[in-house]
């Protein structure tokens, strides 16, 4: 199965330990305690450094979800706290739609200038806005 891993850095306050994950390799594949970044990532399909980034920084959690599946297990059987911590909070979702209301903006208003580039006449005569002043001088 073929998972993509997400490429983006965690957050610090919705971060995973990676201890984990290194767990479960070494007790899956019999290897000794020590065991070092490079064997990790063969077993993960990740580079070294990426190894050495999750244990300083933690896991993100598309990240640590993506690892869990990986691994052929939920989050949740990792981390028992997945559920708690993975629920967005009110400002989080306030964010998220500052940001979608301002890419919509942005994406009408690449539209409006495609339009005026293909046809500037044509926009000029009904570009939006123009009936309701007409109908409000009437």
């Amino acid at each position: 199965m073929n998972v993509v891993m997400p490429s983006h850095r965690p957050s610090t306050k919705r971060a995973f330990p990676f201890a984990p994950i290194v767990e479960l390799i070494v007790g899956r594949w019999d290897d000794d305690g020590q065991i070092p970044a490079t064997r990790i990532g063969l077993r993960l399909g990740v580079t070294r450094e990426q190894v050495h980034r999750w244990r300083y920084k933690g896991l993100g959690i598309d990240q640590a979800d993506a690892l869990a599946v990986r691994l052929g297990l939920h989050p949740v059987e990792i981390w028992p706290d997945w559920y708690r911590v993975t629920v967005p909070t009110d400002e989080e979702i306030a964010i998220a739609d500052r940001y979608q209301r301002r890419r919509e903006g942005e994406r009408q208003a690449r539209e409006r200038r495609a339009a005026f580039e293909a046809d500037p006449r044509a926009w000029r005569r009904n570009r939006p806005g123009r009936s309701d002043r007409r109908a409000a001088q009437a």
